[in-house]
């Protein structure tokens, strides 16, 4: 969203508290950053958030909104809501992994298979009290979310089976996805996202591990990917955080109807996310990529390599004092009572 748009939002949710006889004026004005591009689904759930915050608040707490990272790059939106430069930020845990080690227990492949099931997963109130607010040093956790499954995209060569991507220089999303894919005998590279076309087009890569919607719509790799094997692998965690000095600042008379805001969301912000599969596979299949869906059967030992890696991770930070097991132990637990 460009500035005016955002100033649009501010006046329209002004338009509405005055709309309001008899309600008090005075109150909160805070800026919400967000690295997302306007057009992206979540930015538009916050959007329609901040009218409706300035609805059942009566005007007196109203929330500026500035997308495509305005106010700040996404690695530095979690430190931007701690220091109070921003009153709100939507944050990727993935930017900022060694502050969020249990939250980042999602990037462990095959926990869930949608947005909607992950999200349904991060916001139970037993996760988010035990584990996962905690961690959120310094800031106050509105919601959480996942995004939509990512797939193995290849170039050239179409993946079958782990042997069929042994050698091939695949981009990797965080750390837990560079170990399975290694664990399957990939060659794995670090690359920003908005490199990935370029040397997709040049052959610096064979593939990457992404969703439908960022290779299809974010980042248009259609007519570069010619397989897409189709695992629902691996998701990654976001939150939409707020600074607790902030937070203080709404008036005490508003301060329940401002939480009530965000209570029941999780399904509308991961069909959001989810949306984004059906154009961005369209995307691709129309560019020429051939979809593969392996069997049960043919799944399988990509799940037995992912629960090597699970396994290494999990140790890992249990042996660094995290309670890393049994919060991970919960999240398969929700994710299954989430897919029922």
């Amino acid at each position: 969203m460009n500035t005016r748009r955002s100033v649009m939002i501010s006046t329209a949710a002004l338009m509405t508290s005055a709309a309001l006889p008899g309600r008090a004026q005075q109150g909160a004005t805070l800026r919400l950053s967000s690295w997302l591009p306007a057009a992206h689904p979540v930015s538009k759930f916050l959007d329609k958030w901040v009218v409706e915050v300035a609805e059942k608040t009566g005007g007196q707490v109203k929330i500026e909104v500035y997308h495509s990272g305005q106010l700040g790059p996404v690695t530095q939106h979690y430190d931007m809501v701690r220091r109070g430069t921003v009153d709100i930020g939507f944050i990727l845990h993935a930017m900022n992994p060694d502050r969020f080690p249990l939250a980042a227990l999602t990037d462990i492949p095959f926990l869930v298979k949608s947005s909607v099931q992950g999200t349904a997963v991060l916001n139970d109130p037993e996760l988010r009290a035990k584990y996962l607010d905690p961690e959120h040093r310094g800031v106050k956790v509105l919601f959480l979310c996942t995004n939509q499954p990512a797939q193995i995209l290849t170039a050239e060569k179409p993946v079958r089976k782990p042997e069929d991507i042994h050698g091939q220089r695949i981009r990797f999303p965080s750390p837990a996805a560079k170990a399975f894919l290694e664990e399957l005998g990939a060659t794995t590279v670090g690359l920003p996202r908005s490199a990935i076309a370029e040397n997709m087009q040049k052959r610096v890569i064979d593939g990457l591990m992404m969703d439908y919607g960022g290779a299809g719509v974010a980042y248009k790799l259609g007519g570069m990917v010619k397989a897409a094997t189709e695992l629902d692998i691996y998701v990654t965690s976001f939150a939409l955080v707020m600074n607790p000095d902030s937070y203080a600042k709404i008036p005490a008379s508003v301060k329940k109807a401002f939480d009530q805001t965000l209570v029941g969301v999780e399904r509308e912000i991961g069909a959001g996310w989810d949306s984004l599969n059906k154009p961005g596979k369209a995307a691709l299949v129309e560019g020429g990529a051939q979809v593969i869906v392996p069997t049960a059967q043919e799944r399988a030992p990509f799940e037995a390599a992912a629960a090597k890696v699970r396994d290494r991770i999990l140790k890992e930070r249990e042996s660094a004092g995290l309670p890393a097991r049994q919060a991970y132990d919960l999240m398969q637990a929700l994710a299954k009572k989430a897919a029922a």
